[in-house]
């Protein structure tokens, strides 16, 4: 009886969350049982099954193995960030941290679930320096994502003659004057209060530091680090229009890349609230492809195999690292 009672004071939630190894521990068992529930109530394996065998299967696979090229990127972006803000140097900690956040992403509202799950694998790292390391990571995405995404929209919306030449011009200068003014306020009034709470607090909040310097100070960094995001924004949109003519939609590779630089940047504006995002990037690749010329059950069908090949899959070779990494 004294055993059992010792037993279960071990797995106390307050003794797990003072020790940072427990913590951890206990956060590979929910990913690993989150991800299980996730893919046996949420995923629609009958129809990934039939979208594989229907679509054209050397474009199919032409994408599933874009998902290497993908995966490849972002190692090799989160290799540097690390480098820089986290000084690791070890390749099968890094390679295992990023997939720990795939694995945690998937059922987590807007994959917040990855800035955690990065940081399981780190035993001498805060789990408040891999957040800020991993939302430094995701910021160039964000830049990329939305900067492609903008160009992409506005395009589309001066086909539609939605948009004219002289309205389009008065949203530039009003787009030129609202930088100008937040690049003011932060030059001259939040950067200097900024730096305050930062030489304040230098020892908590050492890691913005750095990256603040890396953004004012480390041009070469920050432009590899841009070109590395844009290649791998590119080789996602890739992704989506293959799928789009593996499924007979009559349409260019450059058009596919169009469509699907407009719908995941609509996807950005809006607000997951849904278990992996489950329907919104459908529904969105659903309504634009339809002013394409192109049947809805494509799009959907195109959005739904990407997010299986460059989620689900990531997601499940991030299983076998949870499962067979042991802590010391």
């Amino acid at each position: 009886m004294s055993r059992i009672l010792e037993t279960i004071k071990i797995f106390k939630i307050e003794d797990v969350l003072n020790s940072e190894n427990k913590f951890k521990l206990l956060l590979k068992l929910i990913i690993t049982l989150a991800l299980v529930i996730y893919l046996v109530y949420f995923l629609d394996l009958r129809h990934l099954a039939s979208l594989v065998k229907n679509g054209n299967q050397i474009l199919v696979s032409i994408a599933l193995l874009l998902v290497i090229v993908n995966i490849l990127f972002q190692y090799i972006k989160w290799k540097r960030i690390a480098l820089l803000l986290l000084d690791e140097k070890n390749n099968r900690t890094i390679l295992t941290s990023l997939f720990y956040g795939f694995t945690a992403g998937v059922f987590t509202p807007a994959r917040i679930g990855e800035y955690v799950g990065r940081g399981v694998i780190f035993k001498d790292k805060p789990m408040l320096d891999i957040t800020f390391a991993t939302l430094f990571d995701k910021g160039f995405t964000f830049i990329v994502l939305t900067g492609f995404g903008l160009l992409s929209f506005t395009a589309f919306l001066m086909k539609k003659e939605i948009l004219t030449y002289p309205l389009l011009a008065e949203l530039f200068l009003g787009v030129l004057v609202l930088i100008s003014a937040i690049y003011i306020f932060f030059k001259y009034g939040f950067s200097q209060k900024l730096n305050g709470v930062v030489a304040k607090y230098d020892s908590k909040f050492n890691l913005i530091s750095k990256i603040l310097l890396i953004i004012r100070e480390d041009k070469s960094n920050t432009i590899y680090l841009l070109m590395i995001t844009i290649l791998y924004y590119l080789t996602f949109l890739a992704q989506f229009s293959i799928l789009l003519i593996a499924f007979n939609a009559n349409i260019l590779f450059i058009e596919g890349i169009w469509i699907g630089s407009i719908v995941f940047f609509i996807k950005t504006l809006i607000p997951s609230i849904t278990i992996g995002e489950i329907g919104i990037r459908e529904t969105i690749s659903m309504l634009i492809v339809t002013h394409f010329g192109i049947a809805s059950e494509l799009g959907f069908n195109a959005a739904f195999l990407l997010f299986t090949l460059n989620i689900i899959i990531p997601a499940l070779v991030g299983l076998f690292f949870v499962i067979r990494f042991k802590y010391d």
